[in-house]
C-alpha cells in the first residue's frame, strides 16, 4: 500500500515525503517569537511607568490573589481582564439561549426583544450575551462571590448570567465600547447602558455581517444612557455579574486604553460606585474577598483625584437582607461597610507607596 503523505512529482505516480521546513524560516519564526514577547513586556512596563496611578493601585489585588492562593488562580483572573484573548467553544449555548428567552419571556415567533433597543428584532439579529464569560473558572468564582453550594450547575451558564441583545451591542459589550451599570430605584435593580468609546457615538449603529435587520438612523449616541427594558415583570440579569462586569470594564480601560478612557468611564460610574456600591452579607461575598478588595482598590478617590467618598447605603439586591427585617441589620451592613473601607486603606498603605503631590 502506498503512503499517500507527502508531495508527488509531475506524473503523479509516486509520493515522496515533504521537506523539511528550512532553517532559514524556523529562524525568522524565532525571531518574530522573540521581538513579540519582548514587546510586550516592553508595553506592559511602560505603562506602568507613564500611568502609575491607574494601573499602581491594582498592583495588590494581584498580590492579595497570589498571597495564600495558588499562583493559577492570579494567571486566571489576569486571562479573565484580557479583552484580546480568543473564544473558547461553548458546549451547551443551544440551551442556554433557550432559558434565556424562557426566562426573560423575550420570545414572539421568530423575534428577540431586545432590552436596549426595546423593540423586537429578527431572531438572527440577536445574539445570546454571557455577562460573566462561559471560560470563567471555578475556583476565581468561588473567589470572587464565595461558595457555589450544592449546585453542579455551571454558574456561568445559568439564565441570570446572561441578557439577549442585538448583535452590536453583543460585540460592543465584548469590546468593552459598551458597558451596563447597576442602580437601584426603590429597592429594585434598574439597569442603564453606556457607550464608552466616544468615537461611536456619531456613528450609526449597524451591523455590517448580518444585514437581515438594520434600525434606521439609530445611532450610538442615542443608545448611550438607555434604560434596559425587559418583558418580564420581576426577571433581571444577576446583579453580582452585572457588577462585576463593569468593573472588569474599568480595568481593561485602565491597563489598554489611553489616558482619558478612565476618566470617562469614572463620570457615568461614579454614582454607581459611590451612592450605590454593591455591599451584600458575607455569606454571599467573602467580607475579606477579592471583590471587595476589588472595589475598593478602583473607587479609591486617591486614584483618580476625585471628591471624598461619602458612606454608600445598602443595596437592596438579589443576595441582600429580605424585606422586614430589622433595621439593625441594615445599620450592621453599613458599619461592616466603614470596616471594609478602612481595613482597603490600610491595605493600600502596605503595599503601595504613593507619593503625596500624585494626589494634589
Amino acid at each position: 500500500m502506498k503512503d499517500n503523505r507527502g508531495s508527488s512529482n509531475m506524473r503523479g505516480e509516486e509520493f515522496y515525503p515533504a521537506p523539511p521546513m528550512p532553517h532559514i524560516i524556523k529562524a525568522v519564526i524565532s525571531v518574530i517569537a522573540v521581538l513579540w514577547i519582548s514587546g510586550y513586556i516592553c508595553g506592559v512596563c511602560w505603562a506602568l511607568y507613564r500611568y502609575p496611578r491607574i494601573l499602581g493601585p491594582l498592583m495588590p489585588l494581584f498580590i492579595l490573589l497570589l498571597y495564600g492562593q495558588e499562583r493559577r488562580k492570579v494567571d486566571h483572573f489576569i486571562e479573565i481582564i484580557n479583552p484580546f484573548k480568543s473564544r473558547q467553544q461553548r458546549p451547551g449555548q443551544d440551551d442556554f439561549r433557550k432559558s434565556l428567552r424562557e426566562f426573560y419571556a423575550c420570545q414572539h415567533e421568530d423575534t428577540i426583544w431586545c432590552p436596549i433597543t426595546k423593540q423586537y428584532i429578527p431572531l438572527g439579529a440577536c445574539k445570546a450575551a454571557h455577562i460573566l464569560e462561559y471560560s470563567f473558572p471555578d475556583n476565581m468564582f468561588e473567589l470572587l462571590f464565595g461558595p457555589r453550594g450544592d449546585n453542579d450547575t455551571d454558574p456561568t451558564m445559568v439564565a441570570e448570567n446572561g441578557l439577549y441583545l442585538y448583535e452590536p451591542f453583543e460585540s460592543a459589550m465584548d469590546s468593552g465600547q459598551l458597558v451596563i451599570t447597576p442602580h437601584v430605584v426603590n429597592d429594585k435593580l434598574e439597569l442603564t447602558a453606556h457607550v464608552v468609546d466616544e468615537n461611536l457615538m456619531s456613528t450609526d449603529v449597524r451591523q455590517d455581517m448580518n444585514r437581515k435587520w438594520r434600525p434606521r438612523g439609530l445611532k450610538w449616541r442615542d443608545i448611550d444612557g438607555t434604560q434596559l427594558e425587559f418583558n418580564h415583570p420581576t426577571n433581571r440579569p444577576g446583579a453580582r455579574f452585572i457588577y462585576f462586569r463593569m468593573l472588569q470594564t474599568i480595568i481593561q480601560k485602565c491597563i489598554y486604553q489611553p489616558p482619558g478612557w478612565a476618566y470617562r468611564l469614572m463620570e457615568f460610574l461614579e454614582p454607581t460606585l459611590w451612592t450605590e456600591r454593591i455591599y451584600v452579607p458575607p455569606a454571599s461575598y467573602p467580607a475579606d474577598g477579592a471583590m471587595m478588595m476589588l472595589t475598593d482598590l478602583i473607587i479609591d478617590r486617591r486614584v483618580f483625584g476625585l471628591s471624598a467618598l461619602s458612606l454608600p447605603p445598602v443595596l437592596k439586591g438579589e443576595d441582600d437582607v429580605e424585606a422586614g427585617e430589622d433595621s439593625s441589620v441594615e445599620d450592621g451592613v453599613k458599619k461592616q461597610g466603614v470596616e471594609e473601607e478602612e481595613d482597603a486603606m490600610e491595605l493600600l498603605d502596605d503595599f503601595v507607596a504613593f507619593d503625596s503631590s500624585c494626589f494634589d
